[in-house]
């Protein structure tokens, strides 16, 4: 949960695209749809709360806006699981972590490019690339054993 000063309610907004994309990687989902900071020029949705917790519900408040920001609260419902969840994870100990420094340090990287957005995007394709041919992403199912 936090201020990123990133405006998620804009679809075009370039920042806005690479946070969602690591978010959605990291297998988390942003849950706050309103906006958070409302002045006289414009109305954005910048404080937001990034979960893994599916049973983490938005709590509406009345409380005072005290500034230009909005107060956001959460509320962990444990009762709302009713389904199995399927876990997403990577094994990261450290003779893997290991094997991807090696990797990565004698990877040749495109150093003439002077296009930020082009030198981000094969920065992170070559990083993905050596995770998951050393550690693939595996998945693991947690049942859910709450009675009915």
């Amino acid at each position: 949960m936090g201020d990123f000063e990133i405006h998620y309610n804009k679809v075009r907004d370039g920042n806005r695209e690479k946070l969602r994309q690591i978010v959605e990687g990291a297998g988390l989902r942003q849950i706050f749809d309103r906006p958070t900071r409302i002045t006289s020029l414009s109305v954005n949705t910048i404080d937001l709360v990034i979960t893994n917790m599916y049973g983490l519900t938005l709590v509406d408040t009345e409380f005072p806006q005290l500034t230009n920001h909005s107060f956001v609260g959460t509320r962990l419902d444990s009762d709302s699981r009713k389904s199995d969840r399927v876990v997403t994870f990577r094994d990261l100990h450290s003779d893997n972590l290991r094997r991807i420094n090696r990797e990565l340090v004698g990877m040749t990287w495109n150093n003439n490019c002077t296009d930020l957005e082009i030198l981000y995007e094969d920065f992170k394709s070559n990083i993905m690339k050596v995770v998951n041919e050393v550690s693939p992403e595996e998945r693991k199912v947690i049942p859910n054993n709450r009675k009915e």
